[in-house]
Protein backbone atom coordinates (compact mmCIF):
# COMPACT_ATOMS: atom_id res chain seq x y z
CA UNK A 1 0.00 0.00 0.00
CA UNK A 2 1.05 3.31 -0.71
CA UNK A 3 1.24 6.54 1.28
CA UNK A 4 -1.79 7.60 -0.30
CA UNK A 5 -4.00 4.72 0.66
CA UNK A 6 -3.68 3.32 -3.35
CA UNK A 7 -1.96 0.01 -3.79
CA UNK A 8 -2.17 -2.49 -6.89
CA UNK A 9 -1.22 -6.17 -7.36
CA UNK A 10 -0.97 -8.84 -10.07
CA UNK A 11 -0.47 -12.45 -9.71
CA UNK A 12 -0.74 -15.54 -12.11
CA UNK A 13 -0.89 -18.82 -10.65
CA UNK A 14 0.55 -22.14 -12.65
CA UNK A 15 -3.07 -23.43 -13.46
CA UNK A 16 -4.11 -20.46 -15.05
CA UNK A 17 -5.89 -18.32 -12.81
CA UNK A 18 -4.62 -14.89 -12.86
CA UNK A 19 -5.72 -11.33 -10.63
CA UNK A 20 -5.25 -7.97 -10.82
CA UNK A 21 -6.51 -5.22 -8.51
CA UNK A 22 -6.03 -1.34 -8.28
CA UNK A 23 -7.36 0.67 -5.69
CA UNK A 24 -7.23 4.73 -4.88
CA UNK A 25 -8.66 7.19 -2.71
CA UNK A 26 -11.18 9.53 -4.47
CA UNK A 27 -13.51 12.53 -3.38
CA UNK A 28 -17.14 10.65 -2.66
CA UNK A 29 -19.91 11.79 -4.95
CA UNK A 30 -21.84 12.51 -2.14
CA UNK A 31 -19.55 15.16 -0.02
CA UNK A 32 -16.60 15.87 -1.99
CA UNK A 33 -14.71 16.48 1.22
CA UNK A 34 -15.10 12.75 2.52
CA UNK A 35 -12.25 10.23 0.86
CA UNK A 36 -13.89 6.71 -0.50
CA UNK A 37 -11.80 3.84 -1.98
CA UNK A 38 -12.51 2.87 -5.41
CA UNK A 39 -11.12 -0.54 -6.08
CA UNK A 40 -11.47 -2.52 -9.68
CA UNK A 41 -9.47 -5.34 -11.30
CA UNK A 42 -10.34 -9.03 -12.64
CA UNK A 43 -10.06 -12.37 -12.65
CA UNK A 44 -9.71 -15.03 -14.48
CA UNK A 45 -10.92 -18.89 -13.50
CA UNK A 46 -11.42 -22.05 -14.95
CA UNK A 47 -14.95 -23.72 -14.06
CA UNK A 48 -15.28 -27.69 -13.32
CA UNK A 49 -16.89 -28.17 -17.26
CA UNK A 50 -13.43 -26.81 -18.47
CA UNK A 51 -15.38 -23.32 -19.19
CA UNK A 52 -13.00 -20.25 -18.74
CA UNK A 53 -14.53 -17.08 -17.44
CA UNK A 54 -13.10 -13.41 -16.67
CA UNK A 55 -14.92 -11.39 -14.27
CA UNK A 56 -13.95 -7.67 -14.20
CA UNK A 57 -15.36 -5.49 -11.62
CA UNK A 58 -15.48 -1.91 -9.55
CA UNK A 59 -16.33 -1.68 -6.13
CA UNK A 60 -16.61 1.90 -4.26
CA UNK A 61 -19.27 3.55 -2.51
CA UNK A 62 -22.44 2.47 -5.03
CA UNK A 63 -20.97 -1.44 -4.19
CA UNK A 64 -19.75 -3.88 -5.94
CA UNK A 65 -20.75 -3.88 -9.49
CA UNK A 66 -19.11 -7.22 -11.64
CA UNK A 67 -19.23 -8.16 -14.93
CA UNK A 68 -18.51 -11.58 -15.96
CA UNK A 69 -17.65 -12.79 -20.05
CA UNK A 70 -16.94 -16.17 -20.91
CA UNK A 71 -13.96 -16.82 -22.78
Amino acid sequence: MNVDGSYKFFYEQSDGQKREETAELKASAADPEVQAISVSGSYEYTDNDGKRYLVTYTADENGYRPMVKQL
